[in-house]
C-alpha cells in the first residue's frame, strides 16, 4: 500500500492510517496500558505521537500528559521531535523517546537523532535527559529502569547491533545510561537475547523491535504479537531474566516466516504485576491453512502494478478506505472460521506462563473487537475502551440554582 503513496504524503498517510484503522475511534487505546497506583496509564490513538492519559476504572481521564512532540524548552529543534514511540511510567516519571528528520554525519552518511526526555508534573513539563544517534534505518525503543539505567531495543537494516557487532552473538538489547554531566546515552553492556539458537537472529531483531512493551510492577515484558515470543526484564537490575514462547509448538521456521499478524489479540498488565494475554488457538495459527488478512493484503499489493501515486487528500483517503475494506472483510471471514479466544497469564518473577485460564469478564468467542482492558479487581472489560474527560461536578447554591464546577 505504501508503494502507492508519494514520499511527500507518507507522513499524512501514516496519520490517516492511525485515525482510520479498523475498529479505531477517537480516544481509543493504542498501546498496552500501565498501572500507576490506582490509575491506568494509556496512550490514546490520535496521531503518530499519541498523548498519554491516566484514567480511573470508569475510563474517565484524571490526568493528561502532552506528547513529547509538543514539548517546549527542550534543547532540541522541533524538526527532531516529529514522532515518538510509546511512553513508559517509572517511579513517578513518564519517559519518552522522539526522533525526526535525518541529518548527515561527518562521514557523509545519513543518520537519525533520538531525544530522550521525562515528564514528572505539569509545572515542569518535559525535561531533557540525553540523546542518541543511529543509522538512518535504525529503530529503537527504550525501557526506563532503576538507578538511571535504560534497556534499549534496537533493529537496523544493516544487520548489526548497537555495539556494531554483526556476528552470530549479536543481540537486539543493550543496557545504557547517561554519565553525570553528559548529554549522550552510552552503552554499558549488550544484553544477550536468551532465545534458542535455532531461531534466526534476524527474526529475533524483527520480533523484538516490533513487539509490545508491557510494564508490570518491577518487570517489563516484551511480547511479539505475531509470534508469541517474549522476553522478561528486571527493572531493578536492567537485565534479562527470562525468555520464551507463548506458543510452545511454534517452530523456528514459522517464527522466521513472521508468524501470524493476529496470533496475539491483546495483552495488558494486571494490577498485581502479572500480564494477561488473549490469543487465537495455537493449533489454528500454526496451521499451514491459517489465514492472515494483513499479510495477504501486503502480498497482493506488493505484486500489483503501480498505478501512480495519489496526490490529493481525497485520493489518499480512498486508498486507506480500500485497504480498510479489504483487510476488514478478510479478517471477518477468518474470525467466523476460527472464532475462539484462548487466555494466558505471564508471571514475570518466575517466567511461568499459565495457559487456558478464564478471567472474569473475558470473552471466549471473539467479538467485534479483540481489545479489552484490565480492571482493578482482576477482571477484564471487553471492547475498545472509550476515555472521556473528567465528569463535571454540580454544586447547589443557597438560592437553589446549580453551578457546574
Amino acid at each position: 500500500m505504501c508503494r502507492l503513496i508519494s514520499r511527500a504524503a507518507t507522513g499524512l498517510f501514516f496519520l490517516l492510517c492511525q485515525f482510520l484503522a479498523p475498529g479505531s475511534i477517537a480516544y481509543a487505546q493504542q498501546y498496552p496500558g500501565q498501572w500507576a497506583d490506582d490509575l491506568y496509564l494509556v496512550s490514546i490513538q490520535k496521531s503518530s505521537a499519541p498523548p498519554s492519559v491516566f484514567v480511573d476504572e470508569n475510563n474517565i481521564i484524571r490526568k493528561r500528559v502532552p506528547p513529547i512532540t509538543e514539548a517546549d524548552g527542550l534543547p532540541v529543534s522541533s524538526e527532531y521531535l516529529l514522532s515518538s514511540t510509546a511512553m513508559y511510567w517509572h517511579k513517578g516519571a513518564l519517559y519518552a523517546l522522539a526522533t525526526g528528520r535525518y541529518e548527515m554525519n561527518e562521514n557523509g552518511l545519513e543518520v537519525k537523532r533520538w531525544t530522550l526526555a521525562k515528564w514528572e508534573d505539569e509545572d515542569e513539563g518535559w525535561h531533557f535527559l540525553g540523546g542518541y544517534i543511529t543509522d538512518r534505518r535504525g529503530f529503537i525503543k527504550i525501557i526506563p529502569c532503576d538507578n538511571g539505567r535504560f534497556i534499549f531495543i534496537y533493529n537496523s537494516a544493516y544487520g548489526i547491533d548497537l555495539t556494531g557487532n554483526a556476528g552470530p552473538d549479536k543481540t537486539p538489547f543493550a543496557r545504557m545510561s547517561i554519565a553525570e554531566g553528559k548529554t549522550q546515552l552510552k552503552i554499558d553492556a549488550p544484553i544477550a537475547h536468551g532465545m534458542d539458537d535455532d531461531i534466526p537472529i534476524s527474526s529475533l531483531f524483527a520480533e523484538a523491535s516490533g513487539g509490545s512493551v508491557i510494564i508490570a510492577d518491577k518487570y517489563a515484558v516484551l511480547l511479539s504479537k505475531h509470534t508469541g515470543l517474549y522476553w522478561i526484564f528486571s527493572l531493578e537490575t536492567a537485565t534479562l531474566k527470562h525468555a520464551g514462547k507463548i506458543f510452545g509448538k511454534a517452530t523456528p521456521e514459522w517464527i522466521a516466516n513472521g508468524g501470524n499478524s493476529k496470533a496475539i489479540l491483546c495483552a495488558n498488565p494486571e494490577k498485581d504485576g502479572t500480564v494477561l494475554v488473549s490469543a487465537q488457538k495455537e493449533d489454528v495459527i500454526l496451521s499451514p491453512q491459517a489465514g492472515d488478512a494483513m499479510r495477504e493484503f501486503n502480498d497482493l499489493n506488493n505484486n500489483r502494478q503501480p498505478t501512480g501515486s495519489p496526490k490529493s487528500l481525497e485520493e489518499i483517503l480512498e486508498v486507506v478506505r480500500e485497504a480498510q475494506r479489504t483487510i476488514g472483510e478478510r479478517e471477518q471471514e477468518l474470525k467466523n472460521k476460527n472464532p475462539f479466544t484462548v487466555w494466558y497469564r505471564i508471571y514475570p518473577e518466575g517466567g511461568r506462563v499459565e495457559r487456558d485460564i478464564y478471567p472474569d469478564g473475558a470473552a471466549l468467542i471473539r467479538e467485534d473487537s479483540d481489545i479489552w482492558r484490565p480492571m482493578p479487581d482482576g477482571s477484564v472489560k471487553m471492547g475498545v475502551p472509550i476515555f472521556t474527560e473528567k465528569e463535571a461536578k454540580k454544586e447547589v447554591r443557597d438560592d437553589g440554582s446549580n453551578t457546574v464546577k
